[in-house]
């Protein structure tokens, strides 16, 4: 049996070397089914260039216009619900997720069909030792 089909979306505006180096970090997951998506808000520079240089097959769709956070990530989600998507990962561009994140979170939610969404703990880039973020997590 297949493990459910994630999709990772990112969503560029300007920082092509942030996304870069997100999709560096996302080259280490060790989860074995998901495809990335990301899509560029319609940003002024060269950045759907420059990734398309770095990334060669990359799955990379120009938005026509800047649609904000939730407008480009909607965009996003169309696709991956319309090509059969188990789950959705959305990632800021300047994110660098654990190689086994993945792996947990599809773990965590197939375990128990009462789960309707997960997140990961969020560290701070500059000290990783401090957590920035813990959103939604169960304090007992």
């Amino acid at each position: 049996m297949n493990p459910p089909l994630v999709y990772i979306i990112v969503l560029n505006y300007r920082a092509w070397w942030e996304t870069a180096a997100c999709l560096e970090a996302l080259k280490r997951l060790d989860y074995p089914r998901f495809r990335l998506l990301v899509l560029d808000n319609a940003s002024p520079n060269d950045s759907v260039e420059r990734l398309r240089e770095a990334f060669p097959g990359l799955e990379l769709l120009p938005l026509p216009q800047n649609l904000g956070f939730a407008g480009g990530n909607n965009q996003g989600l169309r696709r991956a619900l319309a090509e059969g998507a188990d789950y959705v990962w959305l990632l800021n561009p300047d994110t660098r997720p654990d190689p086994g994140a993945l792996s947990a979170m599809v773990r965590l939610a197939e375990g128990d069909p009462k789960v309707g969404a997960v997140g990961a703990v969020i560290y701070e880039m500059e000290r990783p030792e401090r957590v920035q973020a813990w959103g939604g997590g169960r304090w007992c």
